[in-house]
């Protein structure tokens, strides 16, 4: 399981205290790899000037002092999606990473001259095609195709 901090607030970017220059500016609308409280005794590491940014510091003073800003932490899970030979899915076979809570409908795609048989969901075998799974943990889901006989 993965933990996504969002933030929530008005003028973050001047109740931080980053710098207000287009250069070192975050844009706060990216999607960045991280985000990051920096510990009240510390202050945020600054970033070289040009360099795409992965991540941001966001200093625990000012989320102390602003009513403004709420921390949500945002569990998420993986989906592992594979298949045997003889198909695909659609979302195709790779691993997703969704919000806790989130539904996701993945349907098996049979090539020429196959045909669908079951899906394995953690181990346990089901038939519905598409098949709905609630992301509340991590889940492996495999797809098992068959020759037409």
């Amino acid at each position: 399981m993965v933990l996504a901090v969002v933030l929530f607030g008005l003028l973050l970017t001047s109740m931080i205290g980053v710098s207000t220059a287009a250069a070192t500016q975050p844009d706060w609308t990216e999607k960045y790899d991280a985000w990051v409280i920096t510990p009240p005794e510390e202050d945020p590491p600054s970033h070289p000037e040009g360099e795409p940014r992965t991540e941001i510091h966001v200093p625990w003073r000012a989320i102390e002092k602003s009513p403004a800003i709420q921390l949500l932490l945002v569990p998420q899970y993986t989906l592992t999606i594979s298949a045997t030979a003889g198909g695909t899915t659609d979302p195709a076979p790779g691993s997703y990473v969704y919000d806790e809570g989130t539904e996701v409908t993945v349907t098996a795609i049979p090539d020429e001259f196959y045909e669908f048989d079951h899906w394995e969901l953690d181990g346990a075998v089901r038939s519905e095609n598409p098949i709905d799974v609630l992301m509340d943990a991590d889940h492996t889901l495999h797809a098992v195709f068959i020759t037409w006989d």
